[in-house]
Order: structure tokens, then sequence, then C-alpha cells
């Protein structure tokens, strides 16, 4: 499995390298933005053609 390859990854912190953190978390600012996100992914799903339903809470 890949993730007994990179165990030390599973307890970093902020702590452990900050700067590199903080960068890593710049890059992958799509998590930060989960409507944004779904948004992106849905419209390329559509884009080719599939079928998307539309689920909120109320």
């Amino acid at each position: 499995m890949v993730w007994k390859n990179q165990a030390e990854n599973l307890g970093s912190t902020i702590e452990d390298h900050p700067i590199q953190n903080i960068i890593r978390s710049v890059l992958s600012w799509r998590t930060l933005l989960p409507r944004l996100t779904s948004n992106e992914v849905t419209e390329a799903f559509l884009k080719q053609g599939a079928e998307a339903w539309v689920l909120r809470t109320n």
C-alpha cells in the first residue's frame, strides 16, 4: 500500500516544515474552496455529456 511508504507524512504538523506546509496549502487551494471545486468538477462532467443531480441541505 502507498500510505505505508509515506508513513512519516501521517503525523506531520505545521511545526515540522512551516514554510513548506504553507506553500503546499496555497498550491492546493481547491481544498479550501469546496463549493468552487464542486462546481468545476460538475462542469467538467457536464461538458463530457454526463448527467448531474444537485443535492442541497435545507
